[in-house]
């Protein structure tokens, strides 16, 4: 006896209207991942629809919503991948070695879900991704970046470099390379303690104008007996790479102080980008298949 055709055809359908939907969600106006740098970590968004033949409401939320947590973890992971740790190297460069995939794959696994919405049809979650954990995950094979014995300020010298960008463009990397205009390097990973970096990150980002307790560059420097900072405002620039350069006054000046603030990064910049948006082009909605055995 022949076969009837209709099982086939309605199967072909179903992944036809599958593929449609695809298309009608891949150009979805969703959020990129941002680098919330005053913040010191990653905000997400993922997205999930449930298959169209699930009818129950229940299961139709429980599998977007498991749609979505994979999407967002998707997304994490792309966007990472391009994040710079120094100059050009992104963290795609050290995806190479095992244990900082693993370390960096086991964090996205992870990741912090802070919120999650079901409007009957899309399932949105947003969640977080702390920077210290991707700084742990490469720290070991960042060069020269060494455990150092971290010194305590005693009141000698400016206990912090402040950098005061104003409206000058700035794209932050992991790692702040700082030279000055001879081309001595100042400050970056030579310079910190490896410990210190992975708690709490090579500088501090403030977003809005400078504290008018800041000692500005050229103010005399007994100022530095009250334990102020010094604030570099004038004759600072910033490379494409990010690399910061600064007058050769002043990296005498940094070179010279009584309390070494590079070790412990006690460095803050000051900048009007407190977030840096992913490259994320295309962001897919996912779709959650299982094998289907039937709607229970």
């Amino acid at each position: 006896m022949r076969r009837s055709p209709k099982p086939f055809f309605a199967f072909l359908a179903a992944i036809v209207a599958l593929a449609a939907s695809f298309r009608s969600i891949e150009g979805s106006d969703l959020v990129d991942p941002l680098i919330l740098w005053s913040e010191d970590r990653i905000a997400a968004t993922g997205q999930g629809v449930a298959p169209d033949w699930v009818e129950s409401p229940g299961r139709a939320k429980l599998l977007a919503q498991r749609a979505a947590i994979l999407d967002l973890r998707r997304n994490l992971l792309e966007f990472v991948n391009g994040i710079s740790i120094q100059s050009t190297t992104t963290i795609k460069d050290f995806m190479t070695y095992d244990e900082v995939r693993t370390s960096v794959e086991g964090t996205i696994k992870g990741v912090s879900i802070e919120r999650g919405s079901w409007d009957g049809q899309i399932y949105t979650v947003v969640g977080h991704l702390p920077m210290k954990d991707l700084r742990g995950a490469v720290a070991s094979k960042v060069p020269n970046l060494k455990n150092k014995e971290v010194p305590t300020y005693e009141g000698n010298g400016f206990n912090r470099l402040v950098l005061n960008f104003g409206d000058r463009p700035f794209k932050p990397s992991m790692i702040l390379t700082v030279v000055s205009r001879s081309g001595k390097q100042v400050y970056g990973a030579p310079f910190m303690d490896k410990e210190t970096f992975v708690e709490r990150g090579a500088f501090s980002l403030e977003k809005g104008e400078l504290s008018s307790r800041g000692i500005s560059w050229g103010i005399s420097p007994a100022w530095a007996a009250e334990g102020k900072p010094l604030v570099i405002s004038d004759d600072i620039s910033v490379a494409q790479d990010g690399t910061v350069t600064i007058s050769d006054e002043a990296a005498s000046v940094i070179e010279a102080n009584g309390f070494d603030f590079r070790i412990p990064c006690n460095v803050t910049v000051i900048s009007k980008v407190a977030a840096v948006r992913g490259n994320v082009i295309n962001i897919r909605m996912a779709r959650q298949v299982p094998t289907r055995q039937g709607d229970r």
